[in-house]
């Protein structure tokens, strides 16, 4: 391996233990995105008002307003005992969103 391959490899280790810690727990599955709407060339409020995002909690409309306002949206999904139950929440921003999963 190179230096650069050795440095990222440390890295990505360093990155993969730190989210393992702000990432809430799962059983089954964790999903996380960024920006899904842009997948079907859709604004964030056309993903909302086609009602695509209904699945998702927002800690506020003051939160969902400014997601809109930027075109900018973070999701999480995650299954945390079994892959029949789930929790989803959107934010405006990644670090909103983590917060509002570790409540």
């Amino acid at each position: 391996m190179t230096e650069n391959t050795t440095q990222a490899a440390e890295c990505l280790s360093h990155l993969t233990a730190e989210l393992g810690t702000l990432l809430p727990k799962d059983k089954a599955g964790l999903f996380l995105e960024h920006n899904a709407h842009k997948n079907d060339y859709q604004t964030l409020k056309e993903s909302l008002e086609d009602g695509s995002m209904d699945m998702y909690d927002w800690e506020s409309e003051e939160a969902k307003n400014r997601a809109i306002a930027e075109n900018e949206c973070w999701t999480l999904q995650w299954y945390p005992n079994t892959p029949n139950g789930f929790y989803a929440f959107a934010a405006p921003t990644l670090k909103e969103l983590l917060i509002l999963a570790s409540v």
